[in-house]
């Protein structure tokens, strides 16, 4: 890697807590192979100007979390609501402001440096409260109407409805993108989760609104998603979960069709109202004064509203009486 990156003129800062590197290691003797690894806790590197010594770290946090002990997720998402704070300004200043961008472009944007950060580990939250969930979905919906150009109102001094805004960066609302996303982490837990987690999703049953009754009623969505369902209308969420142990792969590629179809519905769904209520919307204009109808005094160009008004014009100033 640093020879790779020494080719292009770039140079890896080697000072403690900067670059970083995550390696994958797949295969036949991957266990093999990873014991060899981590058998030493560093690695060198030769600079050309001297050896450097670089720490192996086996675990790896990409954006970290923060969950509290009674499993409040209100700092969490406060905290995420933030970060996508941060990473939405240099884009509001930079990219999306130009106007030659294309708007799918800048949602490609909005989706990899800035709702990333929001909806890490979405797929674990639950029991919201109702404000926590509204501030989620505005956070979610800032960053596509900059995208689409649309901070403020419009310039006919229309309201921009988020519907709209989901219409024209593509994208399905926020509720659905969470949901599809517990689905992808199910089928984690249900091949490569730990213990804990399954015994956490058993203690916390009983409750309504939590992680296990919220993947519970997932399946039931896919079932109606999917046109050639694997399984019948009536499987049990305990099929779904033996389905997903023995086919991982189908099931992710199952996942993925289905996502696709349901956001391109979704998405023309919207579309529909928003054509409609455009049809009926009405843009302020300057109205010119309604013309009234008047009388003309061909004699001296005067006119007047009535005609009563125009016969005593005529007698008294011209001698004629009409």
């Amino acid at each position: 890697t640093y020879r790779r990156f020494g080719g292009y003129g770039m140079t890896l800062n080697f000072k403690a807590g900067k670059t970083g590197l995550m390696a994958c290691i797949n295969g036949s003797s991957k266990h093999d192979m990873r014991r060899r690894f981590y058998s030493t806790s560093t690695i060198e590197v030769d600079t050309g100007a001297g050896i450097v010594h670089v720490h192996k770290d086996r675990h790896y946090r990409h954006l970290g979390g923060m969950v509290e002990a009674d499993s409040n997720f209100g700092p969490e998402v406060a905290r995420r609501r933030l970060m996508r704070k941060v990473a939405l300004r240099p884009l509001q200043q930079g990219i999306l402001r130009k106007h030659y961008v294309d708007v799918s472009v800048n949602a490609r944007y909005v989706d990899s440096l800035s709702n990333s950060k929001l909806l890490h580990q979405c797929e674990s939250w639950s029991q919201l409260s109702k404000g926590h969930a509204h501030g989620l979905s505005s956070s979610y919906l800032r960053g596509y109407r900059a995208a689409a150009r649309r901070l403020h109102h419009a310039e006919t001094q229309q309201h921009v409805t988020d519907e709209w805004v989901l219409v024209q960066v593509q994208r399905a609302p926020l509720a659905d993108v969470v949901r599809v996303r517990r689905l992808r982490y199910l089928a984690a837990v249900l091949t490569t989760g730990p213990q804990q987690l399954r015994r956490l999703l058993d203690e916390t049953w009983t409750q309504a609104d939590s992680l296990a009754n919220l993947i519970t009623g997932d399946p039931q969505w896919l079932q109606t998603e999917l046109r050639d369902s694997p399984l019948s209308e009536d499987a049990t969420v305990q099929a779904w979960c033996q389905y997903i142990r023995d086919h991982t792969t189908t099931y992710r590629k199952l996942l993925q069709r289905a996502w696709i179809s349901h956001r391109h519905r979704v998405v023309e769904n919207m579309r529909i109202p928003e054509w409609e209520r455009s049809l009926t919307a009405t843009t302020p204009y300057h109205r010119p004064p309604v013309q009234q109808d008047v009388i003309l005094c061909y004699d001296c160009g005067q006119t007047f509203a009535t005609t009563k008004a125009w016969r005593h014009h005529r007698t008294r100033h011209h001698g004629q009486k009409p």
